[in-house]
C-alpha cells in the first residue's frame, strides 16, 4: 500500500476522481475569504493546477466532465468551466446564478 499527502491550507470540502483515475480533484478552505479548487497528480501528490476563488466567495465542490476535459466548480462565484490539470478558466458561463450548488454534465 503507497500513501500520498496533498497538503491544503485548512479543510477540504470535497474531492474526487478524473475517470482514469490519474488526477485527484479537491475543494478546500485557502483562508476565512476564499476557496480553492486543486487538482493533483493521483500518482505523486504533485500539485498540477489550482483555481482560487474570488475574495469572498467560496467553492465547496467540484463536477468534472465525463470525458474529464472540463471542470465545473459548485458554490458562490463566477460560474465557469475550468480546464482540470491546470485550473486556468477556459469559458466564463453568462446568466448562471452565482450560487450553483449542483451540476450535472
Amino acid at each position: 500500500r503507497q500513501e500520498r499527502e496533498y497538503v491544503h491550507e485548512s479543510f477540504v470540502s470535497s474531492a474526487c476522481f478524473t475517470p482514469d483515475a490519474l488526477r485527484l480533484i479537491t475543494t478546500s478552505r485557502v483562508n476565512i475569504e476564499q476557496d480553492a479548487v486543486t487538482t493533483w497528480d493521483a500518482r505523486t501528490g504533485e500539485r498540477l493546477g489550482r483555481y482560487v476563488t474570488p475574495p469572498r466567495q467560496y467553492a465547496s465542490g467540484a463536477v468534472l466532465s465525463p470525458d474529464g476535459e472540463y471542470l465545473f466548480p459548485l458554490g458562490r462565484h463566477k460560474p465557469a468551466l475550468l480546464e482540470p490539470a491546470t485550473g486556468k478558466d477556459l469559458v466564463t458561463l453568462v446568466g448562471l446564478d452565482t450560487d450553483t450548488r449542483r451540476a450535472v454534465f
